[in-house]
């Protein structure tokens, strides 16, 4: 396993919006992301001058980093490089055994699971874990692999005793965000944040009064635009789909952890409503081995 560089948690951050850059904000961003352990020395205009940019537009990289300013860029750098995080994210090959194929994408799961704890705002997760325990209904938007997020979502959030359902198909999300109303709350899932359904069923509910929550990937995306509360995730793209693997699990891991928050705050309901169906599946399995000896 190799080591990272110094301040790896802002090298995530700063990696995931690279797309959504100006030329210029690329080239400081690829500056910090080359030389982490000199930037925290440099003041900002010696920055630009050796990035080849400007003072405004390293002011500009911060805000979309969400920092207050370059200053504070510096402080987490240096606060990063002191402890640094370790890269255990390998490539799958061609050439790679069936033990070598299990271990890479095992550390590609740890990897994102890493990376989205650094990017997850705390704030915002605690958002959303207030907003679903005051709903009236929960609906969860999803297609293709994230509909299967979705519909994991829906069997356990059910057990809070609160209304749920899944919609993977546009159809059924739209026809699901028009009957929405200010009690209720939609959580979509998109991994890329462009999944044209998914936007327009959060508008839609947004547009009704809901309160919309979405999971998607860290950087800058349209699925921000119709959202209360956006919780990211960030998993590296790397062959055979791994990324797209590996932002499950993330996923998963931020819709479980709204539900055990959610869940502490009506515990006893919550035990009575698994006791109720762990007791009706037992019935359900006796019923069904006795048809088969009819």
């Amino acid at each position: 396993m190799e080591e990272t560089a110094a301040g790896s948690n802002t090298f995530v951050r700063l990696r995931e919006i690279m797309d959504d850059l100006t030329s210029a904000e690329k080239k400081a961003a690829e500056y910090i992301s080359q030389n982490i352990d000199d930037v925290i020395r440099l003041s900002i205009t010696e920055l630009a001058q050796k990035s080849d940019s400007s003072e405004s537009t390293i002011v500009r990289l911060c805000k979309k980093l969400k920092l207050k300013g370059y200053q504070e860029l510096r402080v987490l750098l240096a606060q990063e490089a002191v402890s640094p995080v370790k890269k255990i994210h390998e490539k799958v090959i061609l050439t790679d055994t069936e033990e070598e194929t299990m271990r890479k994408v095992f550390q590609a799961a740890v990897q994102a699971l890493n990376d989205t704890e650094s990017v997850l705002s705390s704030e915002q997760l605690i958002k959303a874990v207030t907003y679903i325990s005051q709903a009236e209904s929960i609906s969860f938007f999803g297609i293709g692999a994230s509909g299967v997020i979705a519909q994991d979502a829906y069997y356990r959030f059910s057990k809070l005793g609160t209304s749920c359902c899944a919609a993977t198909d546009g159809h059924s999300q739209l026809n699901k965000a028009i009957l929405l109303g200010e009690q209720d709350v939609v959580v979509g899932i998109s991994h890329s944040g462009r999944t044209r359904d998914v936007i327009m069923a959060l508008d839609v509910a947004k547009k009704q009064g809901a309160r919309t929550i979405a999971i998607t990937q860290f950087g800058q995306s349209p699925i921000m635009d119709v959202a209360d509360v956006v919780l990211f995730t960030s998993s590296r793209e790397t062959a055979f789909r791994t990324e797209a693997m590996a932002s499950r699990i993330a996923q998963t891991a931020i819709l479980d952890s709204i539900f055990v928050s959610v869940s502490l705050t009506r515990y006893e309901k919550v035990i009575q409503n698994y006791d109720r169906a762990r007791e009706m599946s037992g019935v359900m399995r006796i019923n069904h081995i006795r048809d088969l000896h009819k």
